[in-house]
Protein backbone atom coordinates (compact mmCIF):
# COMPACT_ATOMS: atom_id res chain seq x y z
CA UNK A 1 0.00 0.00 0.00
CA UNK A 2 2.81 2.27 0.75
CA UNK A 3 4.31 1.61 -2.35
CA UNK A 4 1.41 2.70 -4.14
CA UNK A 5 0.98 5.63 -2.71
CA UNK A 6 4.56 6.70 -3.06
CA UNK A 7 4.47 5.76 -6.93
CA UNK A 8 1.66 8.50 -6.83
CA UNK A 9 2.99 10.84 -5.71
CA UNK A 10 6.38 9.82 -7.39
CA UNK A 11 5.41 9.31 -10.97
CA UNK A 12 4.74 12.98 -11.60
CA UNK A 13 7.76 13.92 -10.59
CA UNK A 14 9.23 11.59 -12.89
CA UNK A 15 7.35 12.48 -16.35
CA UNK A 16 8.56 16.47 -15.18
CA UNK A 17 11.81 15.16 -15.33
CA UNK A 18 11.79 13.15 -18.47
CA UNK A 19 9.53 16.34 -20.25
CA UNK A 20 12.12 19.04 -19.39
CA UNK A 21 14.93 16.96 -20.32
CA UNK A 22 13.38 15.52 -23.48
CA UNK A 23 12.49 19.51 -24.64
CA UNK A 24 16.01 20.59 -23.69
CA UNK A 25 17.51 17.93 -26.25
CA UNK A 26 15.11 18.36 -28.67
CA UNK A 27 14.58 22.05 -29.14
CA UNK A 28 17.85 24.48 -30.11
CA UNK A 29 18.42 26.61 -26.85
CA UNK A 30 17.40 29.82 -28.92
CA UNK A 31 14.26 28.85 -29.56
CA UNK A 32 11.42 29.99 -27.34
CA UNK A 33 8.26 28.79 -26.08
CA UNK A 34 6.55 31.60 -27.86
CA UNK A 35 8.37 31.11 -31.00
CA UNK A 36 7.64 27.28 -30.81
CA UNK A 37 3.51 27.52 -30.16
CA UNK A 38 3.53 30.41 -33.57
CA UNK A 39 5.12 27.38 -35.58
CA UNK A 40 2.91 24.94 -34.41
CA UNK A 41 -0.72 26.50 -33.16
CA UNK A 42 -1.71 23.11 -32.49
CA UNK A 43 0.82 22.53 -29.86
CA UNK A 44 -0.37 21.57 -26.45
CA UNK A 45 -0.23 24.20 -23.73
CA UNK A 46 2.54 22.96 -21.38
CA UNK A 47 0.10 21.95 -18.58
CA UNK A 48 -1.94 19.72 -21.26
CA UNK A 49 0.89 18.05 -21.86
CA UNK A 50 2.13 17.09 -18.61
CA UNK A 51 -1.65 16.40 -17.55
CA UNK A 52 -1.50 14.11 -20.76
CA UNK A 53 2.17 12.19 -20.26
CA UNK A 54 1.29 11.85 -16.01
CA UNK A 55 -1.74 10.04 -17.44
CA UNK A 56 -0.11 7.72 -19.86
CA UNK A 57 1.99 7.03 -16.89
CA UNK A 58 -0.54 5.92 -14.38
CA UNK A 59 -1.56 3.69 -17.39
CA UNK A 60 1.49 2.69 -18.17
CA UNK A 61 2.20 2.06 -14.35
CA UNK A 62 -0.70 0.00 -14.02
CA UNK A 63 0.45 -2.45 -17.16
CA UNK A 64 3.79 -2.96 -15.27
CA UNK A 65 1.93 -3.20 -11.88
CA UNK A 66 -0.60 -6.01 -12.89
CA UNK A 67 2.52 -7.67 -15.38
CA UNK A 68 0.81 -7.07 -18.71
CA UNK A 69 4.02 -5.48 -19.76
CA UNK A 70 7.42 -6.49 -18.60
CA UNK A 71 10.12 -4.54 -18.78
CA UNK A 72 13.37 -3.41 -17.03
CA UNK A 73 17.15 -2.61 -17.00
CA UNK A 74 19.86 -5.25 -16.88
CA UNK A 75 18.34 -7.22 -13.87
CA UNK A 76 16.14 -5.10 -12.30
CA UNK A 77 12.50 -5.32 -13.45
CA UNK A 78 10.58 -2.30 -13.17
CA UNK A 79 7.57 -4.26 -11.66
CA UNK A 80 9.47 -4.59 -8.68
CA UNK A 81 8.23 -0.60 -7.73
CA UNK A 82 4.63 -2.02 -6.47
CA UNK A 83 6.33 -4.70 -4.18
CA UNK A 84 10.13 -3.89 -2.97
CA UNK A 85 11.57 -0.48 -5.04
CA UNK A 86 9.04 2.48 -4.99
CA UNK A 87 11.96 4.12 -6.48
CA UNK A 88 11.51 2.92 -9.69
CA UNK A 89 8.08 4.61 -10.01
CA UNK A 90 10.49 7.80 -10.71
CA UNK A 91 11.64 5.69 -13.62
CA UNK A 92 8.62 4.90 -14.92
CA UNK A 93 7.40 8.80 -15.12
CA UNK A 94 10.75 9.74 -16.36
CA UNK A 95 10.54 6.79 -19.02
CA UNK A 96 7.31 8.27 -20.07
CA UNK A 97 7.98 11.92 -20.09
CA UNK A 98 11.20 11.46 -22.28
CA UNK A 99 9.84 8.98 -24.60
CA UNK A 100 6.23 10.38 -25.42
CA UNK A 101 7.33 13.00 -28.86
CA UNK A 102 9.74 10.23 -30.13
CA UNK A 103 6.92 7.05 -30.11
CA UNK A 104 4.73 9.68 -31.75
CA UNK A 105 7.70 10.62 -34.55
CA UNK A 106 8.15 6.27 -35.06
CA UNK A 107 4.48 6.03 -35.33
CA UNK A 108 3.75 9.38 -37.93
CA UNK A 109 6.60 8.07 -40.01
CA UNK A 110 5.53 4.22 -40.11
CA UNK A 111 1.75 5.65 -41.13
CA UNK A 112 1.97 8.13 -43.96
CA UNK A 113 -1.11 10.54 -43.69
CA UNK A 114 -2.35 9.67 -47.18
CA UNK A 115 -2.30 7.31 -50.19
CA UNK A 116 -0.05 9.47 -52.46
CA UNK A 117 2.32 9.58 -49.62
CA UNK A 118 2.33 6.06 -49.40
CA UNK A 119 3.11 5.23 -52.82
CA UNK A 120 6.31 7.84 -53.59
Amino acid sequence: MASGLIAFFWIPFGAALGLLLEFNFRVDSTITYEQLDSINLARWEPWQRFTNTVLVAYVFAAFIGFEIVRGGFGSILLDEFVKTKPILSLVIGFVTGFSGPYVQDIISRSHPESRAAAKS
